[in-house]
């Protein structure tokens, strides 16, 4: 975890945590919405649920023991939008993605 100090006026310093969140280059909505997780070459389909979500990625909740290839397309569809994601880390059931395009979801 990293520190930072926080001068308070007139009462010195303040140490306070920063949290991962904080260090992120934007901001990232919370939501709680349904995804889909498409791994191509005729692999099943499966769904994810999207607790977070910005313009450069999302975390998502997976089941633990669910094998994901490095690359993916997420489909979200509240922005009617399917992401091209690559993993950035993964925590058990939770999984930070980063997207590396995107493009309006076709029929």
């Amino acid at each position: 975890m990293i520190m930072i100090a926080r001068m308070r006026g007139k009462r010195g310093w303040d140490m306070e945590d920063k949290k991962e969140s904080e260090r992120r280059r934007l901001h990232r909505q919370p939501v709680d919405i349904h995804g889909k997780i498409l791994r191509g070459d005729d692999q099943p389909e499966s769904i994810c649920s999207i607790r977070n979500i910005s313009k450069l990625g999302a975390e998502l909740r997976v089941g633990a023991d669910q094998i994901l290839p490095e690359k993916f397309q997420l489909v979200v569809r509240f922005r009617n939008q399917t992401y091209d994601c690559r993993q950035h880390w993964r925590d058990g059931k939770r999984l930070g993605v980063e997207f590396i395009d995107q493009f309006s979801r076709t029929k």
